[in-house]
């Protein structure tokens, strides 16, 4: 499951009732918002939903609901995680 970190000065009911009519309005299916003291963790069931949040309309909804959503540290590590990979060709061996 891919989560997102998504900050509001002051998370409570009524709040994660507009973040989740926000999401919905931009068909981005939270499977779980969990509460914290400053934001609200969001999973979702894949990482397009996660590409939705940043993507098109949904960031200028959500900073108008007083929303701010940000990359948790495993999503924003695994951009930079995969490197090349590079196979050494299995040596030739010829025979006579």
């Amino acid at each position: 499951m891919a989560r997102v970190k998504i900050k509001h000065p002051t998370p409570n009911n009524n709040v994660k009732l507009t973040l989740l009519r926000i999401l919905s309005e931009h068909l981005i299916y939270a499977t779980k918002i969990i509460p914290t003291p400053d934001s609200y963790k969001v999973l979702t069931r894949s990482d397009d939903g996660v590409d939705k949040i940043f993507q098109a309309t949904c960031p200028a909804a959500l900073k108008d609901g007083g929303f701010d959503p940000h990359y948790t540290p495993a999503i924003a590590g695994e951009e930079n995680s995969h490197p090349i990979q590079c196979r050494r060709p299995h040596p030739i061996t010829l025979q006579s």
